[in-house]
């Protein structure tokens, strides 16, 4: 072979023998570079070029003056030509190419973004900017349905005359006649919102809106136990005994219907899957519309008007729906409002809408809550196979004001084939467990092993031919430090995981964190609130059902960790 054939990164020799020991062989060129893991010979012109030449990508891993001449640092460790800088398509991972361009008089700067798009892009009905701003230029507020500020900023019309300032001048709270909307209460010749009364701050000067708020010795926000006691009307039947008498898990609502919760409460189903036909302000908005854990603030879904209202989810999958469960607007709202009396529709495409008749020929109509926090219970005679659901508000105390949860069949796999996700190959496809996966086992690595359950064996679906134990399992005695690692064939934005415990066998992580990493530093995923305290995930609740959380900034990565941290009986994952 030619002399600067041995640990050139190809298998000249046909058995690998000219690929073994790099590490401990002088390159054949001075200036050569050297991937890291395997050792192998590049040319120095392949260095941070933007192509992976070296297995592990580390010919890659760059600094901003590893960059050549004529290219541009990417922030996430890679380069790129010059020529593609403000050129309207994203080409570093990060798009810190499109950041920061100055255009030209024939083009259109993306307000959100600063991309620059061609003049020839803007009003032409197709939004090329993601936060379409070369659209939304060509309308004023009317067109769109908005109200106008004297600034020529747009808001919604049931913002003015709210008690809230939502132009910036304050010109939508000017002017304002009484008397006030069923939302409102009157306050200093003004209307605030009833959502702001009895919240522990007086906002009318002579403090009308604190007036009345106590019973018992509790807020109007609490509830009163028979001892004296107050609790957070989260705490209400939660199957949790916090008043001596138990009264506060009395009168809790029916049997949940049969099947599984679809997700709303524990965030698997993401707020952009939840919309609805209108929304009193963002604070109240349809993602809102989830029951919360107890000892958690929690909001509702309250619509802009009474009329023809709806909420509607997409479950991202075809499924059967068994039933739902709703809740009133708890003391998040009014203190007075629930829905008493619903209707449900489905689609298949979320254009073409059936609504639910059950076993007779008329619209069925479904009884709503009693009062504003307890849960209720409606399974559905005739389960439906679905992607959407819709429910209609028919009847109301005080204004429409609600949370949901959807119940589901135990469809399990369905996961893994979704519209707006894919997966990057590193579980077992569910319908051929023979096809081969596209991440290697090489590429899955682990802090340690037990037994023999090798990193390699934490996929997805594994275990299928197997009797038991599929998964993997870190060596017993360690430290609890343990993790398992994905690398992918290539840096994507990672919009969440799957998990399950191990096959045939009753082990499962009960709870993990998650980390990522580009070239080599690894980040630890942390939650949204801005304090900086990393995300902890639920895990599994049993051995073979998915477990999926989505992350709610999606985070561009070459590699994933996952650290166990609870379990039962023994740390064993599948992801």
């Amino acid at each position: 072979m030619e002399p600067d054939a041995p640990c050139d990164g190809f298998n000249d020799c046909g058995d690998g023998s000219d690929e073994e020991n790099c590490k401990n062989i002088q390159c054949y060129w001075s200036d050569d570079i050297r991937c890291e893991s395997s050792g192998a010979c590049l040319d120095s012109w392949k260095q941070c070029d933007g192509w992976e030449d070296c297995e592990d990508g580390s010919d890659e891993f760059c600094a901003a003056e590893d960059c050549p001449l004529s290219h541009h640092f990417c922030g996430l460790g890679s380069c790129i030509p010059d020529t593609k800088l403000c050129d309207g398509v994203g080409d570093c991972y990060d798009e810190s190419d499109e950041i920061g361009c100055v255009c030209t008089n024939v083009e259109f700067q993306c307000e959100h973004s600063g991309r620059c798009v061609p003049s020839s892009a803007v009003c032409d009905g197709v939004p090329d900017c993601e936060d379409a701003s070369e659209e939304l230029i060509c309308q004023s507020c009317a067109e769109r349905g908005l109200w106008q500020c004297n600034s020529g900023e747009c808001i919604n019309d049931a913002s003015v005359c709210d008690g809230d300032k939502d132009c910036s001048s304050g010109v939508d709270e000017e002017n304002c006649i009484a008397p006030c909307n069923d939302l409102q209460m009157e306050c200093d010749g003004g209307c605030l919102p009833k959502y702001r009364a009895c919240d522990g701050l007086e906002d009318c000067s002579n403090g009308g809106d604190e007036i009345n708020c106590t019973a018992g010795g509790c807020s109007a926000k609490q509830f009163h136990c028979v001892d004296g006691s107050c609790l957070l009307e989260s705490q209400l039947c939660d199957n949790q005994t916090d008043c001596s008498g138990g009264e506060d898990e009395d009168d809790c609502g029916d049997v949940p219907p049969p099947g599984f919760p679809l997700g709303l409460a524990s965030r698997y189903i993401p707020d952009v899957y939840v919309t609805a036909s209108s929304e009193y302000k963002s604070e109240f908005a349809p993602s809102q519309a989830r029951h919360t854990p107890p000892n958690t603030p929690g909001r509702c879904w309250v619509p802009s008007s009474v009329v023809d209202q709806w909420l509607q989810v997409y479950f991202g999958k075809t499924t059967d729906v068994t039933g739902v469960i709703t809740s009133g607007g708890g003391s998040n709202w009014d203190l007075g409002s629930w829905v008493t009396s619903f209707t449900l529709a489905f689609s298949i495409d979320g254009a073409s809408w059936s609504p639910y008749e059950g076993s007779s020929n008329n619209v069925q109509v479904f009884q709503g809550n009693r009062d504003r926090y307890n849960k209720v219970s409606r399974p559905l005679p005739t389960p439906v196979t679905s992607r959407y659901i819709r429910l209609h508000p028919t009847g109301f105390e005080g204004w429409v004001a609600m949370v949901m949860e959807v119940y589901v069949t135990d469809d399990e796999n369905t996961w893994m084939t979704q519209d707006e996700y894919v997966t990057i190959g590193v579980g077992l496809d569910p319908d051929d467990p023979a096809a081969v996966p596209k991440i290697p086992d090489l590429h899955m690595t682990a802090s340690s092993r037990g037994a023999k359950f090798f990193p390699w064996q934490a996929r997805l679906n594994n275990g299928k031919e197997q009797q038991h134990g599929a998964c993997w399992s870190p060596a017993l005695g360690y430290d609890t430090n343990q993790w398992l690692q994905v690398k992918h064939d290539k840096v994507y934005e990672v919009a969440g995981v799957i998990t399950q415990g191990a096959h045939n066998l009753d082990y499962w992580v009960t709870s993990y964190k998650l980390a990522f990493s580009v070239d080599g530093e690894w980040t630890m995923y942390t939650n949204s609130t801005g304090d900086g305290e990393e995300m902890v995930f639920q895990g599994n609740r049993n051995s073979y059902r998915y477990a999926r959380n989505l992350l709610e900034n999606p985070t561009f990565a070459l590699y994933t960790r996952f650290y166990p941290l609870t379990f039962h009986n023994q740390v064993a994952l599948r992801v």
